[in-house]
């Protein structure tokens, strides 16, 4: 694995990314530099809110090129207008102390800050070149000098004190995107869904991990965050945007992937007066375009329009669309630590089980022969076991690290049990496990969210039918749904099955059989949600409305295969339209739903399609036509052109041409 120590060694890796990889590579480390750079704003804000401006803009104009790149060409002319902005940005905080007499902290501060404005030039300018069709050596150059300065402003902002320790994980961070990079992770995944600060892990796929902000480059944040708020310039929504993007969050998880694709696109489409109008102005520009943005998403819209779908819902069940299918992702689970933190305490847990249950038996067999009886409820052991045999030595996706959590969180319904029996050596041992994994389960906010949510006890007794029965029909679909999924809804079916066996299946419902019911209840509804984002865009493509290429969140690779899957994905959505929770409205989750069925009996036999447009009176068959092929996935949905009429000396189409002496629709021919 390349280790990246300095910026020569960061232009010898570029020069030989191969020539289609080069251009976005270099974009997303430029843009991830400069995000970490952001905290040493930090100095003098008052008088840098000009660079500031000038480094947000760069900031969100390159993340959009790299998330989302169906954006890259409608942003092209956006690049120069992100790098000029930071030139004069930077002339400016530059020439400030020799124009007010400053004292020498000042005219530090000033040359670092003009750096940073440097910095946010040459990423612009990268994603300019690299976009642009500029040579290879142009790109490497404005990229290493946009990923080395952040560095050198480090040495300046934070003092001798702390620069060293600061420079080393700032070149960590660039040696575990290179090599996440090399491991073949899309851009687009890199920036939107990994902190910026991070380290090469070779125990996870992706080759990398979460590590804790550096302490001295956390602490410019908060005093940045303090100053920027402090101001009263309505810095507001970029404070929240940086501390989302830092941790690989969405920036605005109230919208649908489209509508957040959407806002930030809209954000850095800003036009360059706007920007130039100074930080007031154009934060007031941004706070109105998150305001609308977010009233526009409350509101009711036509349910044919593919951008129009439920959020993920927190579930340790989130699959995305891979290159081929739908698949479960396979990095490791996004928690409030670093990764290696979490592995760390997972495997201390599996020791200190193993050990505690080892402990159990032998006391067990002691005062079996000694003739005692300690009639301990054993039960408890079997959860014990099963937990520390689902931790491993990678920190596991998040599908797998939520059954960890949630056999812990049914050993506390044997915690009474286990303080009245068992001798209180064993039983304080026992809560103490429960303790530790209840800790390392609420550092994940999906965890947290489940907590929060709560079903009765009647609605959790209905999840598994609902469960259960996806997870048959997409086991039908093995081309275009990963089987890991159903495997997956099974495994999770079969554990809430027995939770609630255990319960006796009474009216009341504990924490632990309420928490992995909610799981998977949202983890049904985000599989169902993605199948219905691919199947609502395939609808529109198929009607003729304008889409573009796809939606951002359906891989590049697997749009390419549509043409071949649309007939499986029609199909698929078809079944649906006759699966029960649809069909019979859900029974004691009612209304859960409700928002797939307007979708998927688009897909049904007897969906009453849509014509794109008013057709003619003598091309009523031809749409009826149009339309069935639009149900059975074997068309375009679109009405084809009526043929011109024959010449009377014309000559005969050879025999055998279209079916058995039919024309293409299918229909006998017109007689001559």
């Amino acid at each position: 694995m390349v280790a990246i120590r300095n910026s020569d060694d960061l232009a010898r890796w570029l020069r030989a990314r191969p020539e289609s990889r080069l251009g976005p590579d270099a974009v997303a480390l430029s843009c991830r530099c400069l995000l970490r750079a952001v905290p040493q704003l930090a100095d003098h804000m008052s008088v840098s809110e000009v660079v500031a401006v000038s480094v947000f803009r760069a900031a969100v104009t390159l993340r959009v090129a790299t998330v989302f790149p169906r954006q890259t060409h409608g942003i092209v002319g956006k690049y120069e207008g992100a790098a000029v902005l930071a030139e004069e940005a930077g002339v400016y905080i530059r020439l400030l102390p020799l124009r007010e007499g400053s004292a020498p902290t000042f005219v530090n501060a000033a040359t670092y800050l003009g750096e940073l404005a440097t910095c946010a030039e040459m990423a612009a300018q990268t994603a300019q070149l690299a976009f642009a069709g500029g040579k290879a050596s142009a790109i490497v150059h404005h990229a290493v000098k946009s990923c080395g300065l952040p560095a050198s402003i480090l040495a300046r902002s934070l003092g001798a004190g702390h620069a060293t320790a600061a420079r080393s994980a700032f070149w960590n961070a660039i040696s575990a995107d290179v090599a996440a990079l090399e491991l073949g992770m899309p851009v687009s995944t890199l920036v939107a869904n990994k902190a910026i600060w991070v380290a090469s892990n070779a125990g996870n796929k992706s080759g990398i991990g979460r590590v804790t902000t550096p302490p001295p480059i956390a602490a410019s944040w908060q005093k940045l965050k303090t100053a920027m708020l402090a101001l009263g310039q309505d810095w507001e929504p970029w404070v929240e945007w940086y501390e989302a993007i830092q941790w690989g969050r969405k920036p605005f998880p109230k919208l649908t992937e489209r509508e957040g694709e959407s806002l930030e696109a809209s954000l850095a489409f800003i036009g360059d007066a706007m920007w130039r109008a100074g930080a007031s102005e154009v934060n007031r520009e941004v706070k109105r375009l998150i305001a609308e943005a977010h009233e526009r998403s409350g509101s009711t819209e036509n349910p044919e329009q593919y951008d129009k779908l439920p959020n993920p819902k927190p579930s340790g069940l989130r699959p995305q669309w891979g290159e081929e299918r739908l698949t479960l992702p396979g990095d490791a689970a996004s928690t409030d630590v670093p990764d290696k933190a979490l592995l760390d305490k997972l495997l201390s847990l599996k020791g200190e089980i193993g050990d505690f249950v080892e402990d159990v038996e032998d006391e067990t067999r002691k005062a079996e022969k000694e003739g005692r009886n300690l009639n301990l409820d054993t039960r408890p052991l079997s959860y014990l076991r099963r937990t520390a045999s689902r931790i491993t030595d990678e920190l596991p996706p998040q599908h797998e690290l939520f059954r960890i959590f949630h056999a812990g969180d049914a050993l506390k319904n044997y915690a009474k049990a286990v303080e009245a029996e068992w001798p209180d050596f064993l039983a304080g041992r026992y809560l103490a496990i429960c303790n530790n994994i209840a800790l390392a389960a609420d550092k994940s906010e999906d965890w947290r969210a489940i907590k929060r949510e709560h079903l009765d006890a009647k609605q959790a007794a209905e999840v598994p039918k609902v469960s259960s029965g996806l997870a048959d029909l997409l086991e039908q679909e093995p081309e275009i749904v990963d089987p890991a999924i159903a495997a997956a809804l099974k495994s999770a079916t079969d554990d809430l099955e027995r939770a609630l066996d255990a319960a006796g299946r009474t009216d009341t419902l504990d924490a632990a059989t309420d928490a992995l019911a909610i799981d998977l209840l949202n983890g049904t509804e985000n599989v169902l949600q993605k199948i219905a984002e691919a199947g609502l865009w395939l609808y529109n493509s198929r009607m003729g409305r304008e889409v573009r290429k796809a939606p951002g969140y359906i891989a590049d690779g697997f749009c390419e295969q549509f043409p071949k899957e649309t007939k499986r994905l029609g199909g698929l959505l078809a079944k649906l339209s006759v699966w029960g929770p649809v069909a019979a409205g859900g029974g004691a989750l009612a209304g859960k739903f409700g928002w797939l069925a307007p979708i998927v009996r688009l897909f049904s036999k007897d969906a009453p399609q849509i014509s794109p447009a008013p057709p003619a009176k003598d091309d009523k068959p031809r749409v009826k036509e149009a339309r069935e092929e639009a149900a059975d996935g074997s068309g375009t949905g679109k009405v084809k052109p009526k043929a011109a009429p024959r010449k009377p000396n014309a000559e005969k189409p050879p025999a055998g041409r279209g079916r058995a002496g039919r024309g293409r629709t299918g229909r006998p021919a017109k007689p001559e």
